[in-house]
Formats: structure tokens, C-alpha cells, sequence
């Protein structure tokens, strides 16, 4: 181990990068449940702790000393020690260097939060997902064991998208469609999550939309006899800018309608249905009778009152915004365009997104205001998403006293988990993915221990480490996963090729469908050239396909085996 220890330090250096651990092997080895296991929240974790039964073992800050975290397990010397009749639990000991025994054996009875484990995966990439899809708001720690945070990629910070897409995108040139990319509000975003209906009267008093205003005049021109696309004459004064935000801040206080419609006692008289006001003032009312008369709040100014406040912010945001970026029916501002600057007006905007939490008893759900971006590829957004939660957690994330400044705060030991981070992505995005990582955590403080550890499919990821960072997983003839490192076996700068057939398993490094017409075609030329009789028509007319075929064999050495072949019958 100590001449692995030395060989990373000298290509790393004191990059984190040398903590970087890669996890791969067949589907279905287990590498997703390995990494679940280490990083399942408090919640999975307690549902599981009677029919499961596991260890995890911690190095600390020496190599004798170690953590243990322990669930439905017996490990004579530590828990009959430590356990005290509990089905889980934490200690700490260390190993006699000599001897090889442990000693010093403490319970830990609450881990504090210098230390966490991020466990971020793709939530489309299980078959069921085992965790709410909800952005994980605080560190909680009800049984004491090591905190964890669920971070499922493209959940977290919309301006870490933003600023990592705006660098991918100076890579093109200006002419470029890829400069096309924005991001997108629509006006309908919330009155659809709810069943609820109101009544039709309402629609047409005080929850109008300038939608509804085109389709009421379109359909008064066809009876006109006047052809569908007559242009719409609007209200003087109105722009496509008043008009999108007034339609957005409609379907918001529709949703809020729709809510109170669900709460309120039957023959209730609602102030709120009654006389002319502002859509801005209907939503504060709403907000203020959910607040008041939902068993969960019971004050005017509750929760509910402090997400529509957040609301009517992004309303004087928009307000700010330039004309050119509205149509009716969206928001859609270039990524060039965006000025993440301190006080400016998109950076405000994010934060208000940024700072929501979902309630936990159902009135609002993922995320405060949709959004999409445009002109951006499924890969290019992975790219972003995926190096979105790895800056936010791993450069940004520091753990706060009450009152603390975020600058005073300490960054807290983090073991980050990353499920499959490539997927999607382009085989040149995973050619660059260990660099990319290495230049983005390179910004945390030295002081702050970083582990990664990566599942992947990607061989790319597997020529930038050594042996000794790779775990191969494999199962057996019963389906039961099993670990098989080959630390002998050079991956490092390793040709593609290699690293397909020894790291991921495969028999061969060609498509089956080309392997099974080579393999018969050569089986074919030996069995001729044994053989040493008259060829047939059929097979001379074979030999003449076959050497017209050749040029398009892509190997190498697999073309000049055909035409060495071809070569010894003439």
C-alpha cells in the first residue's frame, strides 16, 4: 500500500483528486445499492434497521484510528461494548499497531455536523426511487449517526447551473446555436397541481388572463367571419411583459383559490371573493386565509404568506426585467445575458428560488417557480446539473452557527457520493470529467478533508486514476454481489480498448452483431486455406465479397488478419 500511497502523491500531489475512489462493474452488481447504503438518509435508514444488517468502517484522521457505524449487527469487542441493547450505533477505537487489536473502544452518542456524506444520484436512474423529490434543506441527525444529505442532481442551485453553463457555452463560437440557450418561466405553472374547481364566475371576475382575452377575441372574429389569425387588438397601454406577468400572477392566485376552496367551511362568506382589487392584493388575502385557517398555521402571516411574499418579489423582479425577453406566454432570457453580479436583478431572482423550502404538509411541492432551459441538450444539462450539486456541496457548503457569518463559517469533512455522474453525457465530457472535477473541488480549503467516491460506466474516467483507486463489483452465479479489486492491472493512461475488456468485463471490444459475421468469415477463410483444394464458384465468388469487404473493418489488426488470409490464396 505504501508504494500506492507514494505513486499518488507524486501525480497528485495535494489534490483531493487522490481521494477519489471509482466503483464499476456489470448492471446489477450493486454498485447503486453500495453507494444508497452508505448514503440513505435517517428516515430510509430507520425503516430499514430491522432486516438489514451492516458495518461501515471510517479511517480518521491517523491510520489506527478509526469510526464505525453499526445497523442490526454484533461485532464482538465493539458493540457489546458500545451498543447498550440499540439496533445501530456509533464508536470510535483504534488498532494496536502492533498487535492488530482494537483498543480504546468509545461510544459516539451524536456525530456533530463538521462531518457529512452527499449522496447525489440521477432520480430517473432508479427503478424506484427511495427518497421524496424534495431538496433536502438541513442536516438532520435524530439517531445520532453520521449526517447525510440526499442531493439528487438538478434539485439545487439554479444560479450554479447558470454559471456552468455560461462557461460551457464560451467554448463556442458566437455564431454558434448553442448561444441560443436560455433561461425559461411560462406563464401556467401551479392552478393545474390542484383537482379542486372553482366557481366559473370567479374566472370571469377576478381571475382573468390575457389567454383568455386572445381566445374570447379570436373566437368573436370567426363568428365576424374574420380569418383566425386576425391580429388581437389589446388594451391600450398593455406589453407582452405586463401582460405574461399578470397572466403568471393569475394562475398563482388561482392555485391559491383552488386551496382555499379546499379548506374552507362550506357556507363560509369569503371577503376575498368580493370587490375590485390588485391580483398582488388578492394573493396576499388568499395566502392570509390559508394561513389562518389551515390546523397547521393559524396565524395570518404564516408560511404561506411568506412564499407568496417571495412571489410578489419575483413580480417586481420581472417588472425590472427589458421588454425583449417577454412573449405572452413566457420569460426567456439568453444565458449571455444573465448578470449573476451581487444585486443584480437575475441574481436576486435565483435566490428567492433558491432560498424556497417545501412545506411539509402539502400546500406547495418541489420548487417555487418552474423553469426550464432551452436549446440545451440532455448532456449539457447533465453537465451542468452534475457539477451544479458538486459546487454548491462541495466549494460553497459550510456549516453555520445561529448568527454566524457565511465567511466565518467552518466547511464541514464531506464524503461525497456521485451515482453514474456521466450519464448523458458526451464520451469527450467524460474524456475531461476527472479534470473538471479536480479544477472545481481545488477551490475548497485545505483544511477541509474531501473523499469522492464515483459508480461509472465510462472507461474515459478510468484512464485519469491508478489501480489502486478502482473497486471492480461482480456477481456470482446466485445474483450475490461480490468485490473483486485487481490492484495489479494498470489503468492509468491505459488504451480504451484494454480498460472496455479488463475494468467493465467485456468478452470482447467490438458489436456482437460484428463479431458474429467476422468470426464466421474468418472460420471460413481458415477452413480454406487448411483444406488446400479447388475452391468452388461459391466459395471464390465468397473470397471476392469478402475482398471488397475488408477495407471497411475499422481494427487494425483485425483487417490485416483478414488480409493476410485473403493473401495466402492467391
Amino acid at each position: 500500500m505504501r508504494h500506492i500511497s507514494n505513486n499518488r502523491n507524486y501525480l497528485y500531489g495535494k489534490s483531493f483528486i487522490k481521494n477519489l475512489s471509482v466503483i464499476v462493474g456489470r448492471t446489477g452488481s450493486g454498485k447503486t445499492n453500495l453507494l444508497q447504503l452508505i448514503g440513505m438518509d435517517d428516515y430510509t435508514r430507520s425503516e430499514s434497521m430491522d432486516t438489514d444488517a451492516y458495518f461501515l468502517l471510517y479511517q480518521k484522521d491517523f491510520p489506527e484510528h478509526f469510526v464505525i457505524e453499526y445497523v442490526g449487527v454484533d461485532i464482538k469487542g465493539i458493540t457489546d461494548v458500545t451498543a447498550a441493547g440499540k439496533k445501530y450505533g456509533l464508536a470510535e477505537f483504534t488498532i494496536n499497531g502492533q498487535t492488530g487489536e482494537i483498543e480504546e473502544i468509545e461510544p459516539i452518542h451524536k456525530f456533530d455536523s463538521s462531518v457529512c456524506i452527499i449522496n447525489a444520484f440521477d432520480r430517473s436512474s432508479f427503478a424506484h426511487c427511495p427518497y421524496d423529490d424534495i431538496r433536502s434543506e438541513r442536516i438532520e441527525n435524530p439517531y445520532g449517526l453520521i449526517p447525510r444529505i440526499i442531493a439528487p442532481f438538478g434539485r439545487f442551485s439554479v444560479s450554479m447551473e447558470c454559471i456552468l453553463l455560461k462557461n460551457y457555452i464560451k467554448g463556442f463560437p458566437k455564431e454558434s446555436i448553442k448561444h441560443k440557450a436560455a433561461f425559461e418561466i411560462n406563464c401556467e405553472n401551479w392552478q393545474h397541481e390542484l383537482n379542486t374547481e372553482i366557481d366559473e364566475r370567479l374566472y370571469e371576475k377576478y381571475y382573468w388572463t390575457y389567454n383568455d382575452f386572445i381566445r374570447n377575441q379570436k373566437a368573436k372574429n370567426l363568428k365576424k367571419g374574420l380569418p383566425y389569425n386576425t391580429p388581437v387588438t389589446y388594451p391600450k397601454g398593455t406589453t407582452p411583459k405586463t401582460r405574461f406577468i399578470h397572466d403568471l400572477m393569475v394562475d398563482y392566485a388561482i392555485y391559491l383559490r383552488k386551496w382555499v376552496e379546499g379548506i374552507r367551511v362550506h357556507d363560509m362568506n369569503l371577503s376575498v371573493d368580493h370587490g375590485k382589487k390588485s391580483i398582488l392584493k388578492r394573493i396576499e388575502e388568499l395566502s392570509q386565509f390559508i394561513d389562518m385557517y389551515s390546523e397547521e398555521y393559524g396565524t395570518k402571516c404564516g408560511l404561506v404568506w411568506q412564499i407568496s411574499s417571495d412571489i410578489k418579489d419575483i413580480h417586481d423582479l420581472l417588472m425590472k426585467m427589458d421588454e425583449k425577453y417577454f412573449s405572452e406566454d413566457s420569460f426567456s432570457i439568453p444565458v449571455d445575458d444573465i448578470d449573476l453580479s451581487e444585486g443584480g436583478i437575475m441574481q436576486n431572482l435565483f435566490e428567492r428560488m433558491e432560498q424556497y423550502r417545501p412545506d411539509e404538509y402539502g400546500v406547495f411541492t418541489k420548487e417555487l417557480l418552474p423553469f426550464h432551459w432551452t436549446h440545451v441538450s440532455a448532456g449539457e444539462y447533465q453537465y451542468a446539473k452534475v457539477w451544479g450539486v458538486i459546487e454548491e456541496f462541495g466549494v460553497h457548503m459550510k456549516v453555520m452557527e445561529q448568527g454566524e457569518k457565511y465567511r466565518d463559517a467552518k466547511m464541514p469533512d464531506i464524503i461525497f457520493l456521485l451515482d453514474e455522474p456521466e450519464t448523458y453525457m458526451h464520451p469527450e465530457m467524460c474524456r475531461q470529467f476527472v479534470h473538471t472535477l479536480s479544477q472545481i473541488v481545488e477551490r475548497r480549503p485545505r483544511e477541509a478533508q474531501f473523499q469522492i467516491i464515483v459508480t461509472t460506466h465510462s472507461p474515459f474516467i478510468l484512464s485519469d486514476l491508478l489501480s489502486g483507486q478502482i473497486i471492480k463489483m461482480d456477481f456470482d452465479d446466485m445474483g450475490l454481489c461480490k468485490i473483486c479489486q485487481h490492484t495489479d492491472k494498470a489503468y492509468f493512461a491505459a488504451n480504451i480498448h484494454t480498460i472496455m475488456a479488463e475494468g467493465f468485463f467485456l468478452k470482447y471490444t467490438i458489436g456482437e452483431q460484428a463479431r458474429v459475421f467476422l468470426q464466421s468469415k474468418f472460420d471460413f477463410l481458415k477452413e480454406i486455406v487448411e483444406k488446400r483444394e479447388e475452391l468452388t464458384f461459391e466459395e471464390k465468388e465468397e473470397i471476392a465479397h469478402l475482398k471488397e469487404f475488408v477495407p471497411e473493418i475499422g481494427d487494425e489488426m483485425i483487417r490485416y488478419s483478414f488480409e493476410h488470409l485473403l493473401k495466402s490464396l492467391q
